[in-house]
């Protein structure tokens, strides 16, 4: 669910007013973006984040929730869409915008392929809005200026390309040291590079940690 992705008040508002920042200076002119906070939520539904009124030249307006995380991974942009979908419908909004620090090529592909909106603060960015008609798409960063910790960037280097050849050549399920015996490396390293592709939506991973 969307409240399982949420930050901080505080912290989801600082990327919420930097993104709209973003988001302005790509608006074509006569166009108006107008910051609200969400109404109460019905039910049990979740309550948005911010809600923005998208203004048109013709003075024609849109309602566009939003949802702010502070990292989305390919993964979770993959369960996001059909959440932010349903955030809409509840809202009755016009659309729905995912708010984020940054989304990986993979991570916007999956949102794309969703139909969703969404922005990132290195400036990748596509919002659709059918009425007023707008379509915004720009290109930003490929890579995460500000990575977690030791996390692995990439599949580049000989002890990657090992990781992924035993996972293409032998069946699941497969733990992590049987990964990292076949792979001839330690299993700190195979558990961070199956972090990385968990993350991508490349692998899935049971219960125990294996391979799925």
């Amino acid at each position: 669910m969307l409240h399982a992705m949420r930050n901080s008040t505080t912290s989801g508002n600082s990327l919420i007013g930097r993104a709209v920042a973003v988001l302005r200076d790509r608006l074509p002119e006569r166009w108006r973006l107008e910051v609200g906070l969400a109404p109460r939520a019905r039910g049990l539904a979740p309550r948005p984040d911010a809600v923005l009124t998208l203004v048109g030249p013709d003075g024609r307006r849109a309602t566009i929730v939003v949802e702010a995380k502070s990292r989305v991974t390919a993964a979770m942009a993959s369960s996001a869409a059909p959440q932010l979908a349903q955030a809409v419908r509840d809202a009755k909004a016009a659309g729905g915008l995912l708010v984020t620090n940054y989304l990986s090529p993979l991570a916007r592909q999956r949102l794309a392929e969703g139909g969703a909106s969404f922005l990132d603060l290195t400036g990748n960015a596509r919002i659709v809005v059918d009425r007023p008609a707008i379509f915004i798409e720009s290109r930003g960063a490929d890579r995460d200026p500000a990575p977690e910790g030791r996390e692995v960037r990439s599949l580049k280097g000989g002890s990657a390309a090992r990781i992924v050849r035993a996972l293409c050549d032998w069946a699941p399920p497969m733990g992590v040291r049987e990964l990292a015996r076949r792979a001839e490396v330690n299993a700190g390293y195979a558990t961070r590079v199956l972090t990385l592709l968990e993350k991508e939506d490349v692998v899935s991973r049971d219960t125990g940690g294996a391979v799925a």
